[in-house]
């Protein structure tokens, strides 16, 4: 699996319209505050589910003023889950928008998470 910088990440756990309720995420947004330009913020850490069948995993990919890693597997069986962990490091001052993007197997994706913060 792949991780590649961006900005990505989308539904909270449970949620009926994500992916048919196939894959969930534990947020929907982070938001990661002030942050100083050029600092890295703490990391935040979203879990990623499968809700039902074998969930294959293309890429997850993180863009904008953000970065992170994973430790998720290319299948997850139902009930399984993985870690996607991200943090801000703001490359100017005001606000800075990413997203966290999961693309797998199913006919939806990507399934994403929006991010925020504020370089100072």
């Amino acid at each position: 699996v792949s991780l590649r910088l961006a900005e990505s990440l989308t539904r909270p756990l449970g949620l009926a319209d994500n992916a048919l309720s196939a894959i969930a995420v534990s947020a929907r947004h982070f938001d990661f505050g002030r942050v100083e330009v050029g600092v890295n913020s703490g990391d935040r850490t979203l879990v990623l589910t499968s809700r039902s069948g074998l969930l294959k995993i293309r890429s997850i990919t993180v863009t904008g003023d953000y970065s992170g890693s994973h430790n998720c597997p290319r299948w997850l069986d139902v009930g399984m889950s993985c870690q996607i962990t991200g943090r801000f490091r703001p490359r100017d001052v005001g606000e800075r928008r990413g997203r966290v993007s999961i693309l797998t197997n199913l006919s939806n994706t990507p399934t994403e998470v929006s991010l925020s913060g504020t370089g100072f």
